[in-house]
């Protein structure tokens, strides 16, 4: 089984430079939930940022039309990232971007 992307940076707590972030924007391809989903642990991030996550009524992260899931370049790698309120969320491999 491969493993999932994990959270590598976050555009607003330091861990990535002005520079990163531009890169990233600059190679980002809008993709659909679905797609996201295969490649990060959705349960843990629903959960993080407060959605509803399997049959629990409420509202899902697939369902906010205010969040885009994207994927791109960071730091030389494959990465996947969603903007949730306009802060970025970086997943990537750990071991090669760490």
């Amino acid at each position: 089984m491969i493993e999932k992307y994990r959270l590598i940076a976050r555009c607003c707590d330091g861990s990535c430079t002005n520079e990163e972030l531009e890169y990233l924007y600059e190679h980002d391809r809008e993709i659909k939930f679905d797609a996201f989903a295969r490649h990060v642990n959705i349960q843990t991030i629903s959960e993080y940022l407060g959605y509803a996550f399997g049959n629990t009524k409420g509202l899902h992260l697939k369902n906010d039309w205010h969040v885009r899931f994207y994927i791109s370049r960071f730091r030389g790698q494959r990465c996947y990232h969603l903007d949730w309120s306009h802060i970025d969320h970086v997943f990537g491999d750990f071991h090669l971007l760490c």
